[in-house]
């Protein structure tokens, strides 16, 4: 996909020739590519938004674990051992988006020479949580989220069942906006051919992604 960086008077003399505006991302395309681009990159700011309120989401999941754990239940008594463990081990699960982070920096360490001023501190702001887990971490985590809620329903903790489902199922939606973010474009598409192969599920996102991070944040 062809696209220039320029200036507001750069895209209003666009807006009048052959290119046009993205009015999701504000970078300029040929007439050709643009219908192509603007659905790939709708659909791309719609799962990275997706994949922010998510993790977003599994934090404060992991601060109300916390509270939880420190407090007694309605009949004044502390949780039990096998209450604690259950919602330790499910905080972990959690705080793996976070801890498994990306920053577009993180992924083209050589980006620097292509950008200055205000677009490299945007570039080096962008941070894609769980990006560095793969699809088939994914779908571990959360078989073992599964299990653990079916452990907090044996020791009768209802509420740390929820949890764990709640857990489950906002690993899930990360995975499946991770998996939206992959661009249809035929370049993006010969770029990643070698990773969406057999067996791709086991790579990192990271690697799985890189032609589609490029052509969306770093173009």
């Amino acid at each position: 996909i062809e696209s220039m960086r320029g200036s507001a008077m750069d895209l209003s003399a666009a807006q009048s020739s052959d290119r046009l505006v993205c009015r999701i991302c504000e970078r300029v395309y040929t007439k050709d590519c643009f219908l192509i681009h603007t659905s790939c990159c709708s659909r791309f700011a719609r799962a990275f938004q997706i994949l922010l309120t998510r993790n977003t989401s599994l934090q404060r999941l992991a601060c109300a674990i916390d509270d939880r754990a420190m407090r007694r239940n309605k009949n004044g008594r502390k949780n039990s051992e096998e209450q604690l463990k259950i919602m330790g081990a499910i905080q972990t699960y959690c705080y793996l988006p976070q801890n498994n982070s990306l920053s577009a920096v993180d992924m083209f360490p050589n980006f620097e020479s292509e950008f200055s001023g205000q677009e490299k501190q945007f570039v080096a702001c962008t941070v894609f949580p769980g990006i560095s887990i793969s699809q088939a971490g994914y779908l571990k985590y959360e078989k073992k989220l599964r299990k653990y809620a079916g452990k907090a329903m044996d020791a009768k903790d209802k509420v740390s069942k929820v949890m764990a489902e709640k857990a489950a199922s906002l690993l899930t939606e990360m995975n499946d906006a991770l998996s939206l973010m992959r661009c249809e474009c035929a370049m993006c598409q010969q770029q990643c051919k070698a990773a969406n192969a057999a067996g791709a599920d086991e790579l990192p996102w990271s690697e799985r992604l890189k032609a589609s991070v490029r052509n969306h944040i770093l173009t």
